[in-house]
């Protein structure tokens, strides 16, 4: 039975926070004033438990390839679930202080948050599959070599016993009908 790869959404909290990250450092890069009121407290809760959750998913997808299991979670899944919280994330930190959807989409750290979402959701895929992948040719190697043992030289002491071997010096044959005896 091939078990459902769900595991690796454990990558979401992780991804999300790297996105949030990257995209407000480049809006920070770009000269862009970050608001103080953002409310982002909780991220070091966010990156205590996405951490962990994303070793776990790390090592599932190792897993996974050693068991010939389902590959992770496809990069659109991902993606649109790393979106899709930062998105609700943002709309509700900006609503608590006063700001309507439009005004905090415009704001250059979302857009370019919403942006690094889909990249970090690519590489946190790439980095999975590739994981599984090593994963599966390790198994398959193993599973070559157990399948041809190697023929390592064996260390026997040597015997002075000598096979003796016995041929028949006629050619006729031991078996088949009785010849009949030829009178003169």
């Amino acid at each position: 039975m091939r078990a459902l790869r769900w595991w690796s959404l454990l990558l979401v909290p992780g991804g999300f926070v790297a996105g949030h990250e990257l995209g407000y450092q480049a809006a920070a890069a770009l000269g862009s004033a970050l608001d103080a009121s953002g409310g982002h407290g909780y991220l070091g809760l966010v990156v205590t438990v996405g951490v962990p959750f994303a070793f776990a998913a790390l090592t599932r997808s190792f897993l996974a390839g050693l068991r010939d299991q389902l590959p992770p979670v496809r990069y659109r899944t991902l993606a649109l679930a790393q979106l899709a919280l930062y998105l609700t994330v943002e709309l509700a930190e900006h609503a608590a202080v006063g700001l309507d959807p439009a005004a905090t989409l415009s704001r250059p750290a979302v857009a370019l948050g919403l942006l690094a979402q889909p990249l970090v959701a690519a590489l946190l895929t790439l980095v999975v599959r590739t994981t599984r992948e090593a994963a599966a040719a390790i198994a398959a190697g193993a599973a070559r070599r157990a399948a041809f043992p190697l023929d390592r030289p064996v260390w026997r002491p040597v015997s002075d016993v000598r096979v003796v071997t016995v041929e028949r010096t006629t050619s006729a044959p031991t078996r088949g009908p009785p010849v009949p005896a030829v009178s003169a």
